[in-house]
């Protein structure tokens, strides 16, 4: 009895995506607009959805485990001479965003090579943001800038693969 459901199943699946892949390939794909009625314009943006060919949507399945382009936010504390993240890692091309905040001490948060890449230096009990795009491959030093604390070990390690 167990198999025949599962034969069953399998058939019905089967012909589901079936029926989907015939779709696509039948349908032309619509072309997206931004443009709106005055109607929609009242209610707001509205959402076209798109067609897609079988070859496209395999495109985006094979490119969907690639974060190119995704923002990846990381929330960090400084302290006396340390940091409570150590290491960062994003991929080539990430936005990367920076809430940072001091617990205890006058601390910043700043990597330089990449350009504008650094927070406001703040007390304990404030929080500041920095956002940059990671758009080149490498091991990267971050560091506190108020007085001698990078000498001090205040230093993390920004990794972009």
């Amino acid at each position: 009895m167990p198999i025949v459901l599962a034969v069953i199943a399998i058939l019905v699946l089967g012909g589901v995506a079936y029926a989907l892949t015939q779709r696509n390939n039948s349908t032309p794909a619509t072309q997206t607009t931004n443009e709106q009625t005055p109607a929609e314009s009242a209610t707001g943006p509205t959402s076209v959805v798109e067609s897609e060919t079988e070859d496209a949507m395999e495109e985006k399945m094979e490119n969907s485990d690639d974060s190119e382009g995704t923002v990846k936010e990381f929330t960090i504390t400084g302290k006396n001479f340390e940091f409570s993240d150590e290491e960062i890692r994003v991929k080539q091309g990430d936005k990367v965003k920076i809430v940072f905040s001091s617990t205890g001490g006058f601390h910043s948060w700043v990597v330089d090579e990449f350009d504008g890449a650094a927070t406001e230096q703040v007390n304990p009990g404030k929080t500041t943001t920095v956002e940059f795009t990671a758009d080149k491959k490498g091991e990267y030093e971050y560091y506190c800038s108020v007085g001698n604390h990078r000498g001090m070990g205040m230093v993390g390690k920004l990794i972009v693969e």
